[in-house]
């Protein structure tokens, strides 16, 4: 019982020092995280914007680009 007990306190000591560390080291305001050039604004980066096959949706398809070739 004791060591069910002393893990629980060990548990919750991990996750309390786990919320300190990436509170004060790794958490950013949205200013901060989207006024980077990386960040992906716009319609560009929307899921919406794409199919399930990874092109954009107004791209056309292979097939479609070689007929247009022949």
């Amino acid at each position: 019982m004791r060591a069910f007990i002393f893990s629980l306190v060990a548990f919750v000591g991990l996750a309390v020092g786990a919320w300190f560390v990436l509170e004060g080291f790794f958490a950013r305001d949205a200013d901060q995280v989207y006024i980077l050039p990386s960040a992906r604004i716009g319609e560009d980066g929307t899921v919406e914007s794409r199919d399930f096959s990874g092109r954009r949706a107004d791209e056309p398809l292979v097939e479609d680009q070689r007929a247009a070739a022949e």
